[in-house]
């Protein structure tokens, strides 16, 4: 089954910038021409206020040109940083299946193409996580749901499959946002934090547009990584308590839904943070 992946703001990013560096270059070239050559081969008169709006409007196509470069080298970068954290241990082939994780977690690697978990991550690490490894098993849920083919899915349909495999991660991923544990890798996610905090961003679209749904290591702070170890890693100890339990029963028992039918939203989000509230808890108490 063809696993599409949905526009995130990494596709935003790219067309900012060109539009940036091909506008800012047009606009800047066709200001240096019309505005302050051609006035200056053919003597027009006012050629005095021709020079100054030809280098005032050349000098908005430089700033504009610039920005898209800056930008570029940033998005760049944040690239580079994420090849490298996909790089760590071997390559993930395939998706996970039902019988692996049916609440979604597969932060330290779960039996992914055949190999163990154990062979993908150092035991009771927390090292990664994509989304797609459960998209499959989403997409199983919402086609059954929906009477939808598989093959014919629409871009839109399968994002918001993407969402629904993520959602569980997604109240986690709030959690930590909203106590301060998520390293920023930048100035616009720490704009994004803002917006999770106000409520103006939800934690799966923070997920999908800022990590492209993707985590790893290095997005949680040193003093918040030794609990995601213990609840969350796939073969974590536990010892504070087990996330894929815990969201299992909030979403079966408490909502009397079915896993990968359920959409974030805030309402669900406070009602889940008491479990990860309580796990916290225990951890602080036992470490």
């Amino acid at each position: 089954m063809e696993i599409r992946k949905p526009v995130t703001s990494l596709d935003s990013a790219k067309k900012e910038i060109r539009t940036n560096v091909i506008g800012g270059s047009i606009w800047m070239a066709a200001s240096i021409v019309l505005l302050i050559i051609v006035p200056l081969a053919v003597g027009a008169k006012h050629l005095t206020a021709f020079l100054v709006f030809g280098v005032i409007h050349a000098l908005l196509g430089l700033w504009c040109l610039l920005l898209g470069i800056k930008k570029a080298r940033e998005l760049s970068q944040k690239e580079r940083n994420q090849a490298g954290q996909d790089s760590n241990g071997q390559t993930l082939k395939g998706q996970a299946t039902k019988a692996q994780s049916p609440a979604g977690r597969t932060m330290s690697g779960q039996a992914l193409a055949g190999q163990s978990a154990k062979e993908q991550a150092p035991k009771g690490r927390m090292d990664r996580y994509k989304v797609e490894w459960l998209w499959e098993n989403a997409c199983e849920v919402y086609c059954k749901n929906h009477g939808k083919d598989p093959a014919e899915l629409s871009d839109e349909e399968n994002e918001e499959i993407y969402d629904l495999a993520g959602n569980d991660v997604a109240l986690l991923v709030t959690w930590v946002i909203l106590h301060d544990f998520f390293v920023a890798e930048d100035e616009d996610m720490e704009k994004s934090f803002e917006e999770v905090k106000n409520k103006e961003l939800t934690g799966i679209d923070f997920l999908g547009g800022e990590c492209d749904y993707k985590l790893s290591r290095s997005d949680f702070s040193e003093e918040i990584i030794g609990f995601i170890d213990d609840y969350f890693a796939y073969d974590g100890a536990h010892g504070c308590g087990d996330f894929e339990e815990d969201y299992k029963t909030f979403v079966t028992e408490d909502l009397k839904k079915e896993l990968y039918a359920v959409r974030y939203d805030w309402e669900e989000y406070e009602a889940f943070k008491d479990y990860i509230d309580r796990a916290y808890q225990k951890y602080l108490t036992s470490n």
